[in-house]
């Protein structure tokens, strides 16, 4: 759909933008992928967004944390603040530099312009987002049209792959959610993933690393033995779903 034609290709089981590459056309995708032909890698191809919503000139994405108590009951909690990242470098939808498209934070840092950044630590808080959709459309964007996707999205993923998991009483998962939205402030869920990266190299990141870890206890050892789960303190997490 469109006619921008951008293209990614990524490893299934790699973290940190490694090993991604860029390219203009499906047809380049599918020369590649033939050259790849016997590798045992599992590989995932993903169109770019045609639309997407741009913030100060750049491509952001969404990082949302999600912890998973149970899969039987299926026991959802989503952390009550995100966090946004941004390219260092302006949009380009015709253009294959990993600058420009790769909005995952340990890409983005090793370019020199990451430390001179007009957007301090190249990210943003949920709050700072949310002040700037209010500032640019006059409404709430984020509480009225944004956190009821990613709900819906977070929820929707964790059940396809429910039957799928072998569940084990008394332990977790802890995901890192990717979500990107377009010019519609619709919700694009691009990547789900395991052991999300909980490094302090921002200021976002220092505040917001710090508290949810100090919350995850209470969550995976308070909730389960308190007698009145409605008075238990569970910080930060929200349980937005158990069946």
């Amino acid at each position: 759909n469109g006619t921008q034609n951008l293209w990614l290709l990524k490893p299934g089981c790699s973290s940190r933008g490694r090993g991604i590459k860029i390219y203009k056309t499906y047809e380049r995708v599918v020369d590649r992928l033939h050259l790849l032909r016997g590798n045992t890698i599992l590989w995932v191809v993903q169109k770019c967004i045609e639309n997407p919503l741009i913030v100060r000139g750049r491509k952001f994405d969404v990082r949302q944390w999600v912890l998973v108590t149970d899969w039987n009951p299926l026991t959802i909690w989503m952390y009550s603040e995100c966090y946004v990242r941004f390219c260092v470098a302006e949009y380009d939808p015709k253009g294959e530099s990993r600058k420009n498209h790769l909005t995952n934070n340990s890409v983005q840092k090793k370019f020199a312009d990451f430390a001179g950044s007009d957007i301090e630590g190249n990210m943003y808080s949920q709050g700072e987002f949310q002040d700037h959709l209010q500032e640019e459309t006059g409404e709430d964007i984020w509480t009225d049209k944004l956190v009821g996707q990613i709900k819906k999205y977070v929820k929707a993923s964790l059940q396809s792959v429910q039957d799928q998991i072998d569940n084990r009483k008394n332990s977790f998962e802890f995901f890192g959610y990717d979500f990107m939205v377009d010019e519609d402030f619709r919700v694009w869920l691009i990547e789900v993933n395991s052991s999300p990266s909980m490094d302090r190299d921002t200021p976002v990141t220092e505040r917001l690393v710090n508290m949810v870890l100090t919350d995850l206890p209470k969550v995976i050892i308070d909730y389960p033995a308190a007698r009145n789960k409605s008075k238990c303190d569970t910080g930060g997490f929200e349980l937005i779903h158990q069946n």
